[in-house]
């Protein structure tokens, strides 16, 4: 059985991974986590014109599974993160090469630990639907890379 976590533990865990993911990269980007202004892709001074990029993950929609009976009372929940790549400046080709780079790293690293430490009962990176954002200042039409979906037992039906 997994452990009974909540929805910050969840986001906690799938953040631990991906920022694993993006370490074994050369030239760690940037992560930032619940954030809706997103990063500040600018150059900064002295900027080389090489390709730079950010990786931002939000809270999406919490859905109720399943009631699970037992004391304590539990809940099988699912809670959607969505994971947005920006790559600016350089060649297109370059950015388009990070981007990609970048994706299959996380998805790799969600599907090895699948149970994101045993924390979850499963984590699965999904194409990104408009219908999975929940945050405020994320407009649908933003163009999300990656749904990250995390099963998880919780204590209240919301996680």
């Amino acid at each position: 059985m997994t452990a009974i976590i909540d929805h910050d533990e969840a986001r906690a865990a799938v953040e631990t991974v991906i920022r694993a993911a993006l370490d074994t990269l050369d030239d760690t980007p940037e992560f930032a986590v619940r954030d809706p202004r997103m990063v500040d892709i600018d150059a900064p001074e002295g900027d080389t014109g090489g390709v730079r990029e950010k990786v931002m993950m939000a809270d999406g929609e919490v859905d109720t599974i399943a009631y699970l009976n037992g004391d304590p009372q539990t809940w099988d929940v699912e809670a959607l993160f969505m994971v947005r790549v920006d790559a600016v400046a350089g060649a297109d080709a370059d950015r388009h090469a990070r981007v990609a780079e970048i994706r299959k790293a996380i998805v790799a690293a969600i599907t090895a630990n699948f149970t994101l430490g045993g924390q979850a009962t499963y984590a699965e990176a999904r194409s990104f639907q408009p219908e999975d954002l929940k945050a405020d200042g994320l407009p649908a039409e933003t163009a999300h890379d990656l749904t990250i979906a995390v099963q998880f037992v919780a204590l209240s039906p919301v996680g």
